[in-house]
């Protein structure tokens, strides 16, 4: 009898690749290994290797990691400087603004933050319906880099060389929006604002909904083309925007953004 081989790495081949595959003449003899089944090929140089024909539907995987900011950011320095002279005790302020300012100083120094990531997610693929999520959760020290908890489910469909799909996806923050605690010195108030926008930058409070299709035209390439509709709910920009921004626009809004890409993947 002949053989043909209908996946490479897990993933289905395309129809075209598997009709082009003359196959392999011997026969072949099917175990279990654990909690695999194994297929071995008996042919000419090929009867000693033995191959996973039938993976598993269902994988799961978990991970943790933690590590620890090293030097701070040179952006930073002139603001972590001025906070610095305005939390040291003098007599041109109140003991309530002096402390804020610490607080301030302490949330936007990137040096020594502590950040935590912990993720669990899994997937299934039948070699016609495929889906994946994973969960994802992060914490640290300070309040310049997210913390919160966001995750997607991703479901999707092959029809031969094509697949459908359909993805969505969340992040929610762990902290709410800071506000000014006190009311600071005419003269020092820009520093508050610039402060406190420099801690509410990175906030991320948003959803995603997505739909694609991918066309695996070559057994080394793919095109995909993509439609992203995200719901960025007001004070959540943190992966939007790169400067600050002042009281009153958009970041005090609720926006919808749509994307739409077309990627071309391939591989030598």
């Amino acid at each position: 009898s002949k053989v043909k081989r209908l996946r490479r790495g897990g993933e289905r081949l395309a129809d075209r690749e598997i009709s082009a595959d003359p196959g392999t003449v011997g026969h072949m003899t099917i175990c279990r290994v654990g909690t695999v089944t194994v297929a071995k090929l008996h042919a000419a140089g090929d009867d000693a290797r033995k191959t996973a024909m039938f993976p598993e539907l269902w994988r799961a995987k978990a991970a943790y990691s933690q590590f620890t900011v090293a030097n701070e950011i040179a952006v930073s320095a002139s603001l972590l400087q001025a906070l610095d002279g305005i939390a040291s005790p003098n007599i041109f302020v109140s003991s309530a603004v002096s402390a804020e300012a610490a607080d301030l100083r302490n949330n936007i120094t990137f040096k020594g933050a502590k950040v935590t990531y912990a993720t669990i997610g899994a997937t299934y693929d039948d070699g016609i319906w495929l889906a994946q999520s994973e969960l994802v959760h992060s914490s640290t020290t300070v309040a310049t880099v997210p913390n919160g908890h966001n995750g997607y489910l991703s479901v999707g469909r092959r029809f031969g060389d094509w697949t459908h799909y359909v993805v969505a996806s969340a992040y929610r923050p762990d902290t709410s929006m800071r506000t000014a605690a006190n009311v600071w010195p005419p003269l020092i108030a820009p520093l508050l604002h610039t402060a406190i926008s420099a801690v509410n930058l990175t906030r991320i409070e948003q959803d995603t909904l997505s739909l694609g299709t991918r066309w695996d035209f070559n057994h080394q390439a793919a095109l995909k083309l993509q439609w992203i509709r995200t719901f960025i709910k007001p004070n959540g920009y943190g992966l939007w925007y790169g400067q600050q921004l002042h009281p009153g626009t958009l970041e005090a809004q609720a926006t919808r953004i749509n994307q739409v890409s077309a990627t071309l993947d391939f591989a030598f």
